[in-house]
């Protein structure tokens, strides 16, 4: 479906496969989780570009993104093997400008997919998550960017919700220069 929509804009412009690589040390903010409190993480993904529009200055891409983040600093878990985590894997769309203006790319994405969240305290649970994510990337060099973003998400639970808040920074890689 997604990669249909970014055909039909598309048509007439020039298909260039761009793909990127990116992690990044983040931090996942719980709001209305058992604690509220931040997990440390990591998010990591792939960027497939699918088409350029608006005079090559816009780009639709594809997202695929993992997110693992843990917290052992609650006071009644003892062990590393306990802690509290939550680990989320989604896709989704993203729309992105080109490097222009101090060689700045904001982008906004939207994301689903399926997230664990663990606590050998109170419960433990797989559902799906949803959400959108924002951010902008400074191209350092014709390969290397640099990346800030902020996302928030829906994940369901047996009979509630989490909301959680990821604020990450880190770098991107580009198979290809630009």
């Amino acid at each position: 479906m997604i990669a249909l929509l970014a055909v039909a804009f598309a048509v007439g412009s020039p298909a260039r496969a761009q793909i990127a690589v990116y992690a990044e040390g983040s931090a996942n903010y719980m709001n209305n989780g058992p604690y509220a409190d931040f997990l440390y993480s990591g998010t990591t993904g792939v960027v497939i570009g699918l088409a350029e529009i608006w005079h090559n200055r816009v780009v639709l891409s594809g997202d695929v993104q993992g997110n693992f983040g843990f917290n052992n600093s609650h006071p009644s878990i003892a062990t590393f093997s306990s802690n509290e985590t939550y680990n989320a894997i989604t896709v989704g769309p993203r729309i992105g400008l080109k490097p222009h203006f101090f060689k700045l790319a904001p982008y906004i994405q939207g994301n689903i997919g399926f997230a664990r969240y663990h606590d050998p305290i109170t419960h433990s649970t797989t559902d799906a998550v949803f959400g959108g994510e924002g951010g902008v990337a400074r191209q350092i060099t014709p390969r290397f960017d640099a990346v800030i973003d902020y996302s928030y998400s829906y994940f369901a639970y047996n009979s509630g919700y989490y909301n959680p808040q990821t604020f990450g920074v880190g770098i991107a890689y580009h198979f290809t220069k630009r």
